[in-house]
């Protein structure tokens, strides 16, 4: 994607983790609320990039497996459901 303006990006991690830490690098801002992080990148031009870090704990008593992690860009231009990522991990006890 090439000049996202406004971009927000929404991170749904699964139960039971929860965000403790977001170290979001400068010029774009984050916050949490449980599992649900909101990245608000602003303006990324064509050819730059921008890093997120989130740090989450769960607790578990089994090993539990294929846990989906989500994430959605919206922006000027771009919609709902246009630019979507997931990914499974495993969270041991």
């Amino acid at each position: 994607m090439q000049n996202v303006q406004n971009g927000v990006v929404t991170i749904t991690l699964p139960s039971p983790l929860t965000v403790v830490n977001l170290n979001a690098e400068a010029g774009t801002t984050a916050t949490f609320s449980g599992n649900v992080v909101t990245w608000n990148l602003a303006t990324l031009d064509a050819n730059t990039e921008s890093e997120l870090t989130i740090s989450a704990v769960g607790t578990t008593t089994t090993q539990m497996t294929n846990l989906s992690v989500s994430a959605q860009l919206l922006a000027n231009g771009i919609n709902a459901g246009d630019a979507v990522a997931t990914d499974t991990l495993t969270l041991n006890p």
